[in-house]
């Protein structure tokens, strides 16, 4: 399963909707692709085919070894799962917590470091932070 075309086709999405959306890494080794978005308040996005280390709380999660969208509340932290093809069902939650972290303090905003920056199909990255 090509999960970077899965983190492409996301990204292109959450951005048609104005969330600042990029690849963060792309993990070939342990088979995971993370997004973040240029507001921190959004949180950030797994992709990936297992569990992955306890230790990070990514917010959202799309698994291939997830059969239904879920929210879950382990360890003490409210996330959300979904199988690898709801990519409508993550948008739907994506768009609602950018309505609702518009009352958020904004702690602080990403910039994506040139180093960092990871061609995304059919998207041109114009931050130079």
């Amino acid at each position: 399963m090509n999960f970077k075309k899965i983190a492409d086709q996301i990204v292109i999405r959450a951005n048609e909707h104005g969330l600042g959306a990029y690849i963060w890494h792309n993990s070939e080794t342990s088979n995971s692709v993370y997004i973040r978005f240029k507001d921190s308040r959004m949180g950030s996005i797994r992709i990936s085919d297992h569990k992955g280390k306890s230790k990070y709380k990514y917010k959202f999660n799309m698994r291939s070894d997830v059969r239904q969208a879920q929210l879950n509340k382990g360890d003490g932290f409210w996330r959300w799962f979904f199988p690898i093809n709801d990519i409508d069902g993550l948008m739907e939650q994506l768009l609602k917590r950018m309505e609702i972290s518009k009352n958020w303090e904004k702690k602080y905003e990403y910039g994506i470091p040139a180093h960092k920056r990871v061609p995304t199909i059919g998207t041109v990255h114009t931050n130079n932070k």
